[in-house]
C-alpha cells in the first residue's frame, strides 16, 4: 500500500481465506465462516483507507504484484454471507489494464506474470455467475481460448519463467544452449492449477468436450508427476520441457525444481497440495442439477471410482483398464471402461430410464471404438471430441462398457518459426512421452497427417522406427555386481555406463532419496546401472535356436548385455578379441554394434555356484573363450585417480582373480513403466515413457524429427 517492495501479502491472505471458506462449505464450520467474514471486513477497511488517503489509481498500482485471487475469494465470501460489501470489494481487485484488452478481444499477454492474472480470471467467472454480466463470461472465454491456442505446451501449461511469452513463441525457450536455470523453467505449477479451474468452470457452463479433454491432458501431464515419486511434501516448482532437463535441475531462482519436505512452502506447495486433494474432481456432471425429467449424467473423466447418482437411484462403479502397447498377452492399445450398475433405494422421477453421456476423448484413434450394454454392442457412433449417449433403464447387475482405441501420435510445438517447424511431442492416449537423454533431441521418421487413415486433419502420426518395449524385456533386466567388491550398499560395486561410451565398475552405491533411503529408482544413476540380458547378437544356428526357446533371464547361455536407458547400446570389446594378438586386457565400452562386430558384444554366460539367493555368473567372449569380463580395480589399467570407479575389461582368465570376474545378478534399480517405447534417432536410440513417471532423470519432451 505504500508502494514499497514486499512479497505477495494478499496472495497469502487469499489462501488463508479460501481455506476457511472451504472448511465452511465442505465441513459446515460456522467458526471458519465467521473468521473469513471478519478478515473480509478488515481488508475492506484497509482498501477504503487507501482510497480515502490516496486514490483508486494508487490502489490499482499497489496490485502490481502476485496478489492471488482476492476477487475470487471475496465473491465466494459473498456467496456464503449474501453481504454486498464483499461483492463490491471483489471488483476493486480486478485490474482494468488486464481485463480491458480482454473485453476488446486483444492480446496483451506477452510479458505478463501468469499466476498474477490467472486467479483474476477465476474470479470474474464467479462475477458472471453472481451478477449475470455477460461481458465477464465473454472475457473468461476469450482469455482461455487465447492462451490455449497461442501459448499452451503439449502438457497444458503455458508459462516460461512464470511469464507468458509472445503468441506462438515457445521455440526460443526450448533452444539448445539455453542456460539450464532458464531451460528448465517451463509451466509453473501454480499456473497449471489455476488454468484448470478456469477450464472446469467453462466446462460446467458449456459442456464442450474440448474443456474436458484439456482437464485430462493438464492433470495427467501437468499435475501428476509434480510430487517426487511417493515422497510426501516434496513438490515441483516448474515442469521442465527443454532437451536434457531434469526436475531436479536448476530452475529460475532455485537450485532444484523440487522443494524440501519440511522447509519449503513457496506458492506451488499450496496449489499442488490442493491439486492432489482434488484428483477426484470433474469426473461426473449432472444435467440441470438433477432436475431433468429423465436423469442425465455426463462422464467426463475415466478413472476407477464410485458414484451415487441419487437422481436416477443408481450407484455406478467404474473400473478402467488402461491401454498398454505391450502386455503379457500382446499389444492392447484400447482403454476399456467398465461401469457396473446397482439400484439404490432413492426416490426417482420415472421407472429407471436414465441418460448417460460418455465423452469420446480426442485421443480415441483407430478402429474398434464401441459401446456395449450387458455384452451387446449398441448401434451408436463414437466420434472423437463428441459425446455418445446411452439411454437405458438400468438396474442392478447391468454393465455399461466402452472401448477407446488409441495409438502413438504427435503434436507440434506452438511456434511457426522455421527453426522449430520440425519440433514435435509424442503422445500415447492422453499421456505425453518423455525420452531419457542428457542433450540429444533428434528422432528419425516422417510426420504425416492422420486424414488418410480417417483420423482427421488435426491428428498427426509419426511414421518411423519406434516400437513398444516388449513385455518380455521386463524379465530381462538386472544389475551386475562384482562379487569381489561387496559393499554395504546393495548396488555398490556394480557395473554402469557413463553416458559417453565408457563402462565402469562404480564402487559407490546408487544415490537414494534423502527422505526415502531405500528408494533407488528415478535417477540417471539407477538407469545407468540397469542392463538387459538378451540373446547374443552373434550366434551359431544352434545357439540361436536354444536362445529362442529359453529367453528368460537366467536361462540364456549365449547372451549380449544391453543398456536400459540407451537401447541398442551393448557392452562390447573396444578391440575385436578374435583379431587382437595382445593377450592383455581390452577395455569394454557401451556402444552401437555394427554387423561386423557382433562377436565383440556376445558372451557365454556361465553360472557359478557361490551360494546365496541370487545367481552368480561369469561372461566369456563367444569366440576367444579364454577371455572373461573382469573388473580392473586395483590394476594399472583404467583405474581412476579418484578411486571411486574402475574400468570393465575383457581379460585373460589366468591373469585375474575369480572374484573380480564373477558377477551377482541383482534386481535392476530401474524398470520399464507399463507404457514404454524405443525410438530411433540418427545416432542413437531412446527410451521413452510418460512424462509424469519421470522423477530425477534427464529427459526431453519436444523432438526434432527430420522427416526423412
Amino acid at each position: 500500500e505504500n508502494h514499497q517492495p514486499v512479497w505477495a501479502p494478499y496472495y497469502t491472505v487469499q489462501k488463508i481465506m479460501a481455506g476457511l471458506l472451504d472448511q465452511h462449505t465442505w465441513a459446515g464450520s460456522k467458526r471458519a465462516l465467521e473468521m473469513a467474514r471478519k478478515m473480509g471486513h478488515y481488508f475492506k477497511s484497509r482498501v477504503e483507507r487507501v482510497l480515502a488517503k490516496r486514490s483508486l489509481q494508487w490502489h490499482i498500482d499497489s496490485l502490481n504484484m502476485e496478489y492471488g485471487g482476492m476477487n475470487d475469494v471475496m465473491y465466494t465470501l459473498f456467496r456464503a454471507t449474501n453481504d454486498t460489501q464483499f461483492l463490491n470489494l471483489a471488483a476493486l481487485f480486478e485490474r482494468p489494464c488486464f481485463l480491458g484488452p480482454l473485453a476488446l478481444e486483444q492480446d496483451y499477454l506477452a510479458g505478463m506474470h501468469g499466476n498474477t492474472h490467472l486467479p483474476v480470471i477465476v474470479g470474474i467467472q464467479q462475477r458472471f455467475e453472481l451478477t449475470g454480466q455477460d461481458e465477464f463470461r465473454d472475457m473468461a472465454s476469450f482469455f482461455f481460448n487465447l492462451v490455449n491456442s497461442t501459448r499452451t505446451f503439449v502438457t497444458g501449461g503455458s508459462t516460461h519463467v512464470e511469464i507468458w511469452l509472445g503468441a506462438h513463441a515457445h521455440g526460443d525457450s526450448m533452444r539448445d544452449g539455453l542456460e539450464a536455470n532458464w531451460a528448465g523453467a517451463h509451466q509453473e505449477s501454480c499456473t497449471q492449477y489455476n488454468v484448470m479451474k478456469v477450464a472446469r468452470t467453462l466446462l460446467g457452463w458449456t459442456g464442450a468436450v474440448k474443456f474436458a479433454d484439456f482437464l485430462e491432458r493438464a492433470m495427467h501431464n501437468g499435475i501428476l508427476g509434480t510430487q517426487r515419486g511417493h515422497v510426501p511434501g516434496v513438490m515441483l516448482y516448474n515442469m521442465p520441457l527443454g532437451a536434457g532437463m531434469s526436475k531436479a535441475g536448476k530452475q529460475h531462482w532455485r537450485d532444484t525444481g523440487w522443494g524440501e519436505p519440511f522447509s519449503s512452502f513457496w506458492c506451488c506447495y499450496g496449489t499442488l497440495v490442493e491439486s492432489f486433494a482434488k484428483l477426484g474432481d470433474s469426473f461426473y456432471f449432472q444435467a440441470g442439477g438433477g432436475g431433468s425429467v429423465v436423469p442425465e449424467l455426463y462422464i467426463m473423466q475415466y478413472t476407477t471410482s464410485t458414484l451415487k447418482w441419487t437422481a436416477a437411484g443408481l450407484e455406478l462403479s467404474t473400473f478402467v483398464k488402461e491401454a498398454a502397447p505391450s502386455s503379457r498377452d500382446g499389444p492392447d492399445n484400447v482403454y476399456t471402461v467398465r461401469i457396473e450398475m446397482k439400484r439404490i433405494d432413492m426416490p426417482r422421477r420415472n421407472a429407471g430410464i436414465a441418460r448417460v453421456n460418455l465423452r469420446v476423448p480426442r485421443w480415441c484413434l483407430g478402429q474398434g471404438a464401441r459401446v456395449e450394454v450387458n455384452g451387446e454392442r449398441l448401434d451408436v457412433e463414437l466420434t472423437s471430441g463428441m459425446y455418445v449417449q446411452v439411454r437405458w433403464e438400468f438396474t442392478t447387475g447391468d454393465v455399461l462398457q466402452v472401448y477407446f482405441p488409441t495409438r502413438l501420435h504427435v503434436e507440434s510445438l506452438n511456434d511457426p518459426n522455421p527453426k522449430y517447424a520440425s519440433y514435435y511431442a509424442l503422445l500415447y492416449g492422453p499421456l505425453v512421452l518423455a525420452g531419457l537423454t542428457m542433450e540429444s533431441r533428434q528422432l528419425t521418421g516422417r510426420v504425416q497427417s492422420g486424414d488418410s487413415q480417417g483420423l482427421g486433419k488435426d491428428i498427426w502420426l509419426l511414421q518411423g522406427d519406434i516400437e513398444a518395449v516388449p513385455y518380455k524385456a521386463r524379465g530381462q533386466l538386472c544389475s551386475l555386481r562384482v562379487l569381489g567388491l561387496q559393499e554395504q550398499n546393495p548396488y555398490g560395486g556394480s557395473i554402469a555406463h557413463t553416458g559417453t561410451g565408457r563402462v565402469v565398475v562404480s564402487l559407490g552405491g546408487v544415490p537414494t532419496s534423502p527422505w526415502h533411503p531405500h528408494r533407488v529408482g528415478g535417477t540417471d544413476e539407477a538407469s545407468r546401472r540397469s542392463f538387459r540380458i538378451v540373446p547374443a547378437l552373434y550366434q551359431t544356428p544352434r545357439d540361436r535356436e536354444m536362445s529362442e526357446q529359453n529367453n528368460d533371464l537366467g536361462k540364456i547361455q549365449m547372451v549380449s548385455i544391453e543398456s536400459f536407458d540407451r537401447p541398442g547400446c551393448f557392452i562390447s570389446a573396444s578391440v575385436d578379441p578374435e583379431s587382437d594378438p595382445d593377450s592383455g586386457a581390452t577395455l569394454l565400452t557401451c556402444s552401437a554394434v555394427g554387423p561386423t562386430a557382433l562377436a565383440a558384444a556376445s558372451f557365454k554366460m556361465e553360472e557359478v555356484s557361490m551360494g546365496g539367493e541370487n545367481k552368480h555368473v561369469r561372461f566369456w567372449n563367444v569366440l576367444k573363450q579364454t577371455r572373461v569380463v573382469s573388473a580392473a580395480c586395483g590394476a594399472s589399467l583404467g583405474t581412476d585417480p579418484q578411486g571411486d570407479v574402475c574400468d570393465l575389461t575383457l581379460a585373460e582368465a589366468h591373469a585375474v582373480g575369480q572374484l573380480m570376474t564373477t558377477f551377482q545378478l541383482n534386481p535392476a534399480p530401474a524398470s520399464y513403466p507399463s507404457v514404454a517405447f524405443w525410438a530411433k534417432g540418427p545416432t542413437q536410440k531412446f527410451l521413452l515413457w510418460p512424462l509424469h513417471e519421470m522423477v530425477d532423470e534427464h529427459y526431453n519432451v519436444y523432438w526434432d524429427i527430420n522427416n526423412e
